[in-house]
């Protein structure tokens, strides 16, 4: 199915109107097409805002209320012998808004429009963080199960498009972190494991992934990917490296570059 198609369907989606194979087929086009998901996330705001607007009533009772206001205004300034030009002025806008009823209907058409898009500006931004954050977990759900069916796949280029899956999350979950983890530490294929060791490392923050990284040095035997796990431990300044970096040193078949970066590691950590 072409892009356009996809397009075409996104309203007849929203409408639950498409059949249970279709509504795969959308799903995970949104899974995987940025730019289709950021238009179908526009659609579905713009849909739900419509289903739930609500209708106002004008404030019946503005003329009243506005009246007493200044009836108290007028009566104050008198009890005070203060009828002066501020009496004047009261008097003025209360004989203008009595006499004259397109002021009266436009106040409260003003009035009510001004409620109405505020209220629609709440929703909108209540649909945002709520109902947009929930459609985002979902499909961070559905991005995990891809990425993890993708990483048991035999091509090295669908295993590397599965981790670089990982940077499209807005978090990733336990199950990320152990599938990274094993892939980093058993792929057969050179370009897997250091695309699988740069993902953890974009991660970094993560206590879980720093565990990773300690751990794992010690069992990778390629000079890239130890430097890249050495730099990163000493980035977050984790004294736990401190033993690791000396276990790698005590290790006859490390090459020389790696034991010089191990060994600025130790003097940096210390």
């Amino acid at each position: 199915m072409e892009e356009n198609q996809y397009k075409d369907k996104l309203i007849d989606y929203l409408e639950g109107t498409l059949s249970e194979k279709e509504n795969k087929e959308i799903e995970q086009k949104l899974a995987e097409n940025e730019a289709l998901f950021n238009e179908y996330d526009e659609l579905r705001i713009i849909h739900d805002s419509m289903d739930k607007s609500v209708e106002f009533d004008s404030p019946v009772e503005l003329s009243k209320d506005f009246y007493s206001m200044l009836d108290e205004e007028i009566e104050k300034e008198n009890n005070n012998k203060k009828f002066g030009k501020s009496g004047q002025w009261l008097f003025t806008i209360k004989k203008t808004w009595n006499s004259s009823l397109p002021l009266r209907i436009a106040a409260s058409v003003a009035l009510f429009l001004a409620g109405f898009f505020v209220d629609k500006q709440i929703r909108m931004e209540q649909i945002q963080t709520e109902e947009v954050q929930s459609l985002r977990d979902e499909l961070n759900t559905t991005k995990t199960l891809v990425m993890l069916s993708l990483l048991k796949q035999q091509s090295a280029s669908d295993r590397i498009m599965a981790v670089n899956y990982t940077y499209e999350m807005n978090e990733i979950d336990q199950r990320i972190v152990d599938a990274l983890s094993e892939t980093l530490a058993t792929d057969q294929n050179t370009n897997v494991r250091m695309a699988a060791c740069e993902a953890l490392i974009h991660y970094k923050e993560k206590v879980d992934v720093q565990d990773v990284l300690l751990t794992t040095l010690s069992n990778q035997d390629d000079p890239s990917i130890q430097i890249m796990i050495i730099d990163a431990l000493i980035s977050l300044e984790d004294k736990r490296a401190v033993a690791q970096f000396e276990q790698l040193l005590e290790k006859q078949d490390v090459i020389d570059i790696v034991r010089n970066k191990a060994q600025e590691g130790i003097g940096l950590l210390l």
